[in-house]
């Protein structure tokens, strides 16, 4: 299984949502999340979103 296949599960293994909108919802709000929030250790610390704001400056 590839690392992004791991990385989405993650979000809803183990979850149980009343509609398909809640497990849609939890998949957006964790792409953006591994997107923009979390910390990179490749990176040395900041977010990719952090990162990208340093990058183009």
């Amino acid at each position: 299984m590839n690392h992004k296949k791991v990385h989405a599960t993650k979000c809803y293994f183990g979850k149980r949502f009343d509609t398909l909108g809640e497990l849609k919802q939890t998949i957006h709000e964790y792409i953006h999340y591994y997107n923009n929030e979390r910390i990179q250790v490749k990176l040395k610390g900041p977010s990719p979103a952090e990162y990208r704001t340093q990058s183009s400056s």
